[in-house]
């Protein structure tokens, strides 16, 4: 989804963030709603339904459901919002490395975009979720953590700043035994899956597993329509969109790094205090032995 420099000076960023949160889960229709408000929001702004959905090839029910999947009551609350962020001249834009680009124009943009991201994600992340995560979490008989390529990184993050603070965890890049994990879990664990975009097989599969042994699903994922995140019982969600040429994005994990770190704080606050000793940190005796 690209979206001009000129229609960002008119819708509000939060709202750019939802657009790239559901876009590629709309339907055929709302899609045609979503494009026209993309590339003329001018018109959505200053139109009435009737003309807005007959342009956009649409059903006036299609354009009031977009609205209320961006987050709005319906059609008017779009339309006011449109017309705030005229007058405010709210401005943000996800702009990805491209072929061509200077060392300069590269770091300007990969700075950029880890910037952008935390701040939307900052916006979007519910502390009422994570609250509930850490609750369960802390309640938790086991845990198991899964993600797979870079978002394996992650899991292994989670992994390791859980064991310190006492949770019984596994993780394991094996799918094999991951699975096998994952079909062992009970009504009293949780199955904590990391995936950008929701769609990875592999943690699919496994969340489906613990699902199906009633283990809670615990997810952190980019896009709140996404499959994982449908069958997730508790959502924490990143807002980071742009995109680099090798596919990678050093910002999609620092998102979820950031929130790693938020649970692991609300996790202490609310009494679980069994954080371990680091073992670098012990103190060694006249020998130089631990």
């Amino acid at each position: 989804m690209q979206i001009s420099k000129k229609s960002l000076e008119i819708i509000p960023h939060d709202c750019v963030v939802r657009l790239f949160s559901v876009y590629d889960t709309l339907k055929s229709a709302e899609k045609k709603a979503a494009d026209l408000l993309i590339e003329d929001p001018e018109f959505v702004r200053t139109s009435s339904i009737v003309k807005v959905a007959q342009r956009a090839q649409c059903s006036e029910p299609t354009f009031s459901r977009l609205a209320k999947k961006l987050d709005y009551t319906g059609f008017p609350e779009l339309k006011h919002e449109l017309g705030k962020a005229d007058g405010a001249r709210d401005f943000a834009f996800y702009d990805g490395v491209q072929k061509g680009d200077s060392t300069d124009e590269i770091i300007k943009k990969v700075f950029h975009s880890a910037a952008q991201g935390l701040e939307d994600t900052a916006k979007t992340l519910s502390g009422e979720k994570i609250e509930s995560a850490a609750d369960a979490l802390i309640g938790a008989r086991t845990c198991l953590v899964y993600g797979v390529g870079d978002s394996s990184v992650v899991a292994r993050a989670i992994q390791y700043k859980f064991a310190r603070l006492g949770i019984p965890i596994q993780f394991a890049e094996d799918v094999a035994f991951t699975a096998t994990m994952a079909l062992q879990l009970g009504e009293n664990d949780i199955f904590f899956a990391v995936s950008h975009s929701g769609k990875s097989d592999p943690t699919l599969r496994m969340a489906r597993y613990a699902k199906t042994r009633g283990a809670q699903v615990i997810s952190i994922t980019n896009f709140p329509a996404s499959p994982l995140a449908r069958i997730s019982d508790i959502v924490l969600l990143t807002a980071v969109f742009s995109e680099l040429i090798y596919g990678e994005n050093t910002s999609k994990r620092t998102a979820e790094m950031c929130i790693l770190e938020i649970l692991a704080e609300c996790m202490e606050l609310r009494g679980k205090s069994g954080l371990l000793p680091h073992p670098a940190c012990e103190k060694t005796n006249e020998d130089g032995q631990l």
